[in-house]
This record gives structure tokens, sequence and C-alpha cells, in this order.
């Protein structure tokens, strides 16, 4: 028994092509290792004699989409008064007013984008 172990993550069909559909695996064996999968598509691994963890209906935090809005939307302000040119305003896309989550969630992105854009980068 290896103790070695590899352990790959395939969120999406580029992750499938370049470790499972190549000679990864049996490379990896070759050499002793215990390759393990986590498996993020619809693909059935265990088909190929593969060992995988299936990763089933996952879901973001809550919060993980709000840090990411607020993040691009101050390096799109920071873009935009470092090289004056607004341009970068267009890239931002307008918020969604569909509900109360939606309310709050664009009042937490702009909270931060307040305070995160005015520090230097």
């Amino acid at each position: 028994m290896t103790n070695k172990k590899i352990f790959i993550l395939l969120p999406d069909g580029v992750g499938l092509k370049n470790f499972a559909f190549s000679k990864f695996h049996s490379l990896a064996n070759s050499f002793d290792y215990k390759v393990v999968y986590w498996n993020g598509t619809p693909f059935d691994l265990k088909k190929m004699n593969f060992d995988e963890i299936k990763i089933n209906n996952p879901k973001n935090h809550f919060l993980t989409d709000i840090f990411k809005e607020a993040k691009i939307r101050s390096e799109l302000n920071k873009n935009c008064k470092k090289s004056k040119d607004k341009t970068y305003n267009s890239y931002k896309f307008p918020y969604k007013y569909n509900g109360i989550k939606s309310l709050i969630k664009k009042i937490l992105v702009e909270t931060i984008v307040f305070f995160y854009s005015k520090k230097n980068a």
C-alpha cells in the first residue's frame, strides 16, 4: 500500500480532459501514487475504475458572491482612476433589483467597494 496520494479537483470538462482522459492516471500509478478525483462534473469516473469523491449540488457561501463582486468593482474603479480612462466603467454590470436580498447584496457590495477603492494598490 502506498502512502503517496494525489488529489485532483475536476470542476469542469477541461480538468477531465487534462487529467482523467489523458495518461496522467496511469503515469501516476506507475510511480506508486494513488490518485483520487474530486469530481464536480456529471461524468462518472467510477466507470473508468477511478477513485472519486462526487461533488453534488455545490453551493457557494452567501458572502462569496458579495466579495467577488466588490473586488471586481473596486478594481475597475482603481483602474479607471489610475488610467483616467472611463471605459472601465462600462464593464460594471447593473445591479438586479428583484427583491430585498438583491438590495442588501448591493448595499454590502457598495460599502466594501467604497472602503477598498480608496486604498492605494
